[in-house]
């Protein structure tokens, strides 16, 4: 809180100083101007005793008395009148305020409950209003505080008689004090002090006149009554004085001179009202006791005149603002009712034949040409103090405690008797009860007369105060303040009642006395509700709240000073509203909100005053409160309040930083509100901007709209693209490349990518991995922006710009321009010239010959909408470009949906404003929206500027706000490069799954230098192959085999995710180049994106850039075409009677199942059909089991399904021709002509190993390590010759079938189109079945990890059931039908064999059982019945029961791959048809099973055993 100069108990010292006239001779004044002052000013710096006097009660009790201070006046001076009273404490106000008041306050920062508030430590505009005020209040007869106790008479030496100018002196004094009626100055008793000064001036009178003189006077006067003052000791700027003396000198009179200027000030505007005689201003003298009017502003009601008749002379009466009324009223303390006299009359007749000299008041410093004390030295200053300190000791204070006896004296004599008698009366009659002076409403008009016992109590109380007797003081105001009580006075009852209490506060802290805080709220509440008298209620208001400050009261001084607010005094509230606030800050806990909402109120009545200054101050400092405290409407208040200000004081940056706080995206005004501070904001800006000279050229200004997000900026340093073109060559579509929608996870994808062309170039990704950094072709928030975007001459960089409306006003951007600084490099190391698009005269002009850029006409933004912004650039040197920010002109659409205008075009008048600021805030610039002048459009610019990631490596960097760089903005432009540009002809936007299709990319060179070395990469590598150089098998010729088969010979070739274009010579700049290629689409049905980069090197070195590359990303829709399933089993024995030929065709000849359903689920779906199946495999052919069959073409339509079995053949191997990458192609023909696919059998095969390269490259990046098959984890542990090993391996086989298929699709225009294309199917396990495509597998749970020891044996495989259950195939040969005569003989007997085969590399132990039971004990599975022969025909339906004859369980051992037959008998008993499968087929491997425990397996049944027996009748 702003704290006071003095202390509580110096500033009421202060107040109630004694008052002491001065009376001079004309002499005296010229002596004293030679110094440029007055006597009265010439010894004001002097009136405080600086050494301790003592003085005596009338109990003769001495009291020291410190720091006494007199107040001295020209007892011919006069009050100023109201207008001037008004101005002179207006300027005071005004003028107290430092010029640079916010570097005062920023030096004051208090954090108060979270809020950092700079607040003003002193407050030096309200100490001056206080003692301006208390200076100019009247003196009222209710009191004789501002009475004068003595009479300073000062005469030259140089007059001719002084003693004769003393006697004129003090007549001309005693005529004034005893006129009648008593008019100003107002003396303290009859017989005040009389004081003879005697000035001689040293350098031109002589010393012993004055003597002679000054001896005389003492003789007359007596000793203690006179003194000879010595001044005016050295000559001004004589030969004998350097000027350097003079200015060495102390100045005291400084700040007693500008209170002076200020009254010269008032006096000559008071001039400029009333010209006329000096003798008709006059001042009221006295105060009624009654009702008082508020005091009127208007200049013409302050000069009224009243005339009162009450003597020869009449005169015009103005009312003083601080006097009790501002219309003539009589005066009940000196007159009767019947009788009223005028107090301008007074006034009149008290300075009737006196009438003041023009320099009685001293001279004005605006006219001051002389020095302050000039012609003083040390010696004088140090002769004026002690004339001052003889006066206070051996005259002022002896006088008072003498007179203090004598009133004591007499009051003790007169009081006493008044006291019984009435004491006695009220007692018996009228009782002690008290009156609250605040209920009465008619006020009751009591008259003292001067020598009243009443009056003589108040006098000796009002000398024992100013003389610091606060315990005598005390006592007499108490028992004052009684009888005016009784008495019905209320003005003394308030002014004893004020006066005890303040007694109270001024005594030591040894009195043991409470501050009676109840005595200043009865008198504060009895000066306004009784008296009247708004002027003695804001004394002691001032009065009592230093003293509730002083004590640590802030809520009761708050409350003081809130209740002195009225609307008679804008002035006034103002100051006391501010000191209230900062009693809200001052308490515990501190109420901050309080601070603030008194701040603006009091803000409000500085503006309503006239004092802009402080208005805005106030404003400021409330601010600092609701500034971001979501207040948003009492903010919005504020800073449109200071805007207005500001303005109204030429503040233009002020007003504009305020009004720029108004345009806030939290604003909850309304649409039309936003664009009236809008418009407000634009014309104040438009004003700032105006005041720069023309003649300069300065950067531009920063707006505060649009905002934007500089993080979000975008550096595009490749050119959009992705057009779709017809041409004569068919369709043509451009490489989609990067544009500024490309998310992360794309740039993520092509970075795989690049590295995988830039490891398969440079080596393994372990040698090149350290190295690699992707390319960024868009840089963005998320991207690496720790090295500088790479910039071609002559290609164009796109920056996309991120603004932001957060108003719901509609702004309208125009000519919005990037601006840059570029600095070429071919200044080499010496300083470097720029170049920059801002307006400065450091820069060279910049021409189209460094960069070239189009600026955006216009853009519209509408209300809280989000656009983005792209500008493109192309630079034509080399060097260094930085984007510094983003230009642009800027206004605002009004509500009818015009570009908004003002009626004032380049000025705006924002006083109409300052009048009153309502709820919802009126336009202050007076603008009229629907006139059509001129558009406000401002030009500014916004600066871009980003930031780097937030650093989390280190401890300092995860405590401490660090970010690393971000060189977004900071371009490289490097030398002319290649670029390439890629289309895609007879791309197609949608497929069948597994169609087969060609199409064609075409390479264009756009740059200015040749490319080579291009590689293209793809997400999808079963997706597509180039056919540039068709691979062609490297044997063709015809193998025979031990069959009698024959088939080609096809070897492995290296198929990788990196294709190199066949570009043999470097692509010129401007040549193209058109590569062929087959597309085959995924099996997977829905849409798909597939990736393409391509990359290529300049064929010279360029610096900053070893290679390029260039993105395309393809959509793809594909359609369900086929869904083929398939599945391979060992070829049932036929019970041929060679058994070792059928026991070989069993073991090397299986059968392969196929069903090929049309799923096509588009409109107009064609019939497909099958044309082909190629097989390639190590050891396996295919063959067609029945020819005929498959020659026929059959369409297989919507929903429909072909079934077809082929015969797989297993080779005998060829140790001449065979190698590990051989593989045998062998084909059968499903359709009549096998060519109608056109797929290249190249082209075929390829796409074959590119769909296994694709599964695999897919499930390395997604499948673990640590899950592999059962074979990897038997090779991995050396297990291959375990016994799970080599069971599985008897199982295992390869057999890779490719089928080929062809469609006739028609389209809308009803042309037929042949489509094809082919599916694969890897058929590697017996019994298993497989899709094309492949169908989702569900997930595997997997055992819990478990962590063992690192010394472990070998882990132990065990076979899987699955295994176990087929190691032995069995057979029964047997009649099938059989007549038998149950009558004859009951038992029908059928001999059966079975034939057992080991189908492993491993003996096995073989167990019949015929005792089992007569169901099936298999494991019965839910795959498709055609694809299963071994399932039973009737599943789920049992057949009669029989039995077998002979042994029960029979136990064979066979050798691996060998059988043996077992012949039973089956006995039946009645006819009907029978399942031999009844018979349970155990079997285990022989041996020790390389330690593991295996029980004897179940053996599944290949194909049901069926009987009939008929009964013969």
């Amino acid at each position: 809180m702003a704290q006071c100069k003095e202390t509580a108990k110096e500033f009421i010292e202060d107040v109630f100083s004694p008052m002491v006239a001065v009376l001079c001779s004309a002499e005296v004044e010229t002596v004293c101007q030679k110094n440029g002052l007055s006597f009265v000013e010439l010894i004001q710096p002097f009136c405080r005793l600086t050494s301790e006097a003592h003085i005596r009660d009338p109990n003769n009790v001495s009291h020291p008395v410190r720091n006494l201070h007199i107040v001295v006046h020209d007892m011919n001076a006069h009050l100023p009148q109201n207008i001037l009273a008004k101005k002179l404490l207006n300027d005071v106000v005004s003028n107290s305020l430092p010029q640079h008041s916010a570097d005062i306050m920023q030096n004051n920062v208090v954090t108060v409950n979270n809020h950092d508030l700079q607040l003003d430590a002193t407050t030096p505009w309200f100490e001056a209003y206080r003692s301006a005020f208390l200076q100019i209040a009247y003196p009222s007869d209710h009191e004789f505080l501002r009475h004068y106790l003595a009479c300073i008479f000062v005469v030259s030496s140089s007059n001719a008689d002084p003693i004769e100018q003393f006697v004129k002196l003090t007549h001309q004094q005693s005529i004034q004090q005893n006129q009648q009626p008593h008019k100003l100055p107002k003396w303290f008793m009859p017989n005040i002090l009389r004081y003879y000064v005697l000035v001689h001036d040293v350098m031109e009178q002589e010393e012993a006149k004055a003597e002679t003189v000054y001896q005389n006077l003492k003789a007359k006067y007596g000793v203690l009554s006179c003194h000879l003052l010595h001044i005016n000791s050295r000559l001004p700027a004589s030969a004998t004085s350097g000027p350097s003396d003079s200015v060495n000198m102390p100045n005291p009179w400084s700040r007693f001179i500008a209170q002076k200027q200020e009254m010269s000030e008032s006096a000559e505007f008071e001039s400029f009202l009333r010209p006329g005689d000096e003798e008709n201003d006059e001042f009221p003298t006295h105060v009624n006791e009654g009702s008082l009017q508020s005091v009127s502003t208007d200049v013409d009601l302050a000069l009224e005149a009243t005339e009162y008749d009450s003597s020869s002379s009449s005169s015009q009466v103005i009312c003083h603002p601080l006097g009790p009324d501002s219309e003539v009223l009589y005066d009940p303390l000196t007159s009767d009712t019947d009788s009223a006299v005028s107090i301008s009359s007074q006034f009149t007749a008290n300075h009737a034949g006196s009438k003041p000299s023009a320099d009685s008041s001293g001279l004005r410093c605006g006219s001051r040409s002389v020095p302050l004390g000039v012609c003083l030295t040390l010696s004088d200053h140090e002769r004026l103090r002690i004339f001052i300190n003889e006066f206070i000791v051996k005259g002022l204070i002896s006088w008072a405690e003498k007179s203090i006896r004598t009133l004591n004296d007499q009051l003790t004599t007169r009081k006493g008797l008044h006291r019984s008698l009435f004491s006695a009366t009220k007692k018996w009659f009228g009782g002690s009860r008290q009156t609250n002076p605040a209920i009465i409403t008619n006020s009751t008009n009591v008259v003292y007369t001067s020598d009243a016992p009443e009056m003589q109590m108040r006098r000796l109380a009002d000398l024992a105060f100013m003389f610091q007797l606060y315990e005598l003081a005390y006592q007499i105001y108490h028992s004052a303040k009684k009888d005016f009580n009784n008495d019905h006075a209320w003005l003394h009852y308030a002014g004893a009642m004020e006066m005890a209490c303040l007694s109270v506060f001024m005594q030591d802290s040894t009195n043991q006395r409470q501050y009676p805080l109840h005595y200043m709220e009865t008198t504060i509440t009895t000066y306004l509700a009784a008296c009247k008298v708004p002027h003695f209620a804001t004394r002691a208001t001032l009065l009592s709240t230093e003293v509730l400050k002083a004590k640590g009261l802030f809520a009761e001084a708050a409350m003081q000073f809130i209740k002195m607010t009225s609307e008679e005094s804008d002035l006034r509230s103002a100051l006391l509203l501010e000191q209230a606030a900062h009693c809200f800050v001052k308490m515990k806990p501190p109420m901050v909100r309080k601070y603030a909402f008194h701040m603006i109120l009091a803000g409000h009545r500085f503006n309503k005053s006239g004092q802009k200054r402080h208005a805005l101050r106030s404003y400021a400092q409330a601010l600092q409160v609701y500034k971001g405290r979501y207040w948003s409407m009492a903010e919005d208040h504020i800073n449109y309040t200071i805007g207005c200000q500001s303005f109204n004081l030429k503040q233009f940056d002020v007003a504009t930083s305020a009004l720029k706080h108004l345009l806030s995206a939290n604003s909850q005004q309304s649409l039309p509100q936003q664009t009236a501070f809008l418009r407000e904001y634009l014309s104040v800006f438009k004003q700032l901007a105006s005041q720069a000279p023309d003649d300069e050229e300065r950067e531009l200004p920063e707006l505060p709209l649009p905002i934007v997000e500089s993080n979000a900026i975008k550096i595009l340093c490749a050119s959009n693209a992705g057009l779709i073109q017809q041409d004569c060559l068919g369709l043509r579509i451009q490489a989609t490349g990067v544009s500024f929608n490309t998310t992360d996870a794309e740039n993520v994808r092509f970075a795989r990518l690049e590295e995988l062309i830039v490891s398969s170039i440079s080596g393994p990704p372990s040698s090149s991995a350290m190295s690699f950094r992707p390319t960024i072709q868009c840089f963005t928030r998320t991207s690496n922006n720790t090295t500088s975007p790479v910039i071609a001459v002559e290609e164009p960089v796109t920056i996309e710009v991120t603004v932001i409306n957060q108003l719901k006003v509609t702004l309208v951007l125009r000519d919005i321009r990037l601006l840059w600084r570029f600095t070429p490099d071919e200044c080499g190391n010496a300083e470097k010239a720029f170049y920059s698009n801002e307006q400065s005269s450091n820069t060279p002009k910049v021409d189209e010959n460094v960069i070239v850029s189009t600026p955006l006409s216009e853009v519209l933004l509408e209300g809280s909408e989000t656009k983005q912004v792209c500008i493109s650039l192309i630079i034509r040197m080399m060097g260094q470009l930085q984007i510094t920010g983003l230009a642009y002109n800027i206004g605002c659409m009004s509500t009818s949906g015009q570009l908004l205008t003002s009626a004032v075009p380049d000025s705006v008048s924002l006083a109409l404003g300052n009048s009153s600021v309502s709820a919802v805030l009126p336009p202050f610039s007076g603008a009229n929206s629907s006139s059509l002048s001129s558009p406000i459009l401002v030009s500014g610019k916004v600066h871009l500027e980003v930031q780097g990631p937030r650093l989390n490596s280190t401890k300092d960097e995860r405590l401490g706000k660090m970010y690393g760089p971000d060189k977004r903005l900071n371009l490289i432009i490097t030398d002319k490069m290649p670029k390439l540009e890629v289309f895609f002809r007879e791309f197609p936007a949608s497929l069948f799954t597994g169609q087969v299709c060609q199409a064609s990319v075409e390479l264009v060179n756009t740059g200015h230098r040749p490319l080579h070395n291009v590689f293209v990469a793809t997400s999808n590598p079963e997706f597509l192959t180039f056919s540039s150089s068709p691979r062609k098998p490297e044997t063709s010729e015809k193998q025979a085999d031990d069959v009698g088969y024959s088939s080609d010979v096809i070897h492995r070739h290296d198929v990788t995710l990196v294709t190199k274009l066949d570009v043999t010579s470097p692509l010129d700049p401007g040549s193209s180049l058109v590569i062929p290629m087959w597309i085959r689409s995924p099996d997977v049905p829905g849409d798909h994106v597939i990736d393409f980069l391509f990359y290529y090197e300049p064929a010279e070195a360029v610096p900053h850039c070893r290679h390029r590359v260039l993105r395309h990303t393809a959509q793809l829709t594909v359609h369900p075409s086929l869904n083929i399933r398939a599945i391979c089993g060992r070829m049932v024995n036929t019970g041929a009677a060679d058994q070792a030929e059928d026991i070989y065709r069993s073991t090397n000849s299986v059968f392969v199942s196929l069903e090929v359903e049309n799923i096509c689920n588009v409109p107009s779906a064609p019939s497909l059909c099958a044309v082909q199946t190629l097989c390639l495999s190590e050891d396996w052919m295919i063959k067609e089991i029945n020819s005929s069959a498959l020659k026929q073409d059959v369409s297989i339509g919507v929903q429909e399904c072909q079934l077809f079995t082929l015969k797989a053949v297993k080779c005998l191997h060829n140790s001449d021709k065979s190698s590990s990458n051989a593989l045998k192609l062998s084909t059968v023909s499903c359709a009549s002509d096998a060519s109608k696919t056109n797929i290249p059998k190249y082209i075929s095969i390829d796409f074959f190993f590119r769909a296994n390269l694709g599964e695999s490259s897919k499930s390395s990046r997604l499948a673990p390590s640590s899950f592999r098959f059962v074979s990897d984890l038997s090779s991995a542990n050396g297990a291959e010759s375990s016994l799970a090993g080599k069971l599985e391996k008897s199982f295992i086989f390869d057999l890779n079938l490719i089928i080929q298929w062809q469609a006739a699709k028609t389209d809308g225009n009803g042309a037929t189109d042949a489509i094809v294309g082919q599916h694969h199917l890897t058929l590697n396990q017996l019994h298993t079945l497989i899709t094309s495509p492949l169908q989702a597998k569900l997930p595997i749970d997997l055992p819990p990890i478990r962590f063992t020891s690192s010394h472990l044996p070998m882990l132990l495989l065990e076979p899987s059931s699955e295994l176990l259950s087929q190691l032995v195939r069995f057979s029964f040969c047997y009649q099938c039908e059989a007549m038998h005569d149950f009558s004859q003989r009951r038992l029908c007997i059928v001999p059966v064999t079975v034939h057992l085969y080991n189908c492993t590399s491993v003996p096995v132990y073989v167990d019949v059982d015929t005792q089992a039971g007569h169901g099936r004990s298999t494991v019965s599975t839910s795959r498709n019945q055609h694809l299963q022969p071994y399932n039973p025909l009737f599943q789920g339906h049992p057949t009669r029961s029989f039995t077998w004859s002979g042994l029960t369980v029979t136990r064979i051992h066979l050798l691996p791959y060998c059988g043996q037959s077992i012949c039973l008998k089956a006995c039946f008993v009645t006819s009907g048809v029978y399942d031999l499968g009844t018979l349970q087929v155990l079997a285990f491997p022989a041996g020790d099973g390389d330690g593991i425990s295996i029980q004897p397996t179940v053996q599944r049944l290949l194909s049901p055993a069926l009987m009939t027996v008929h009964s013969r009748s």
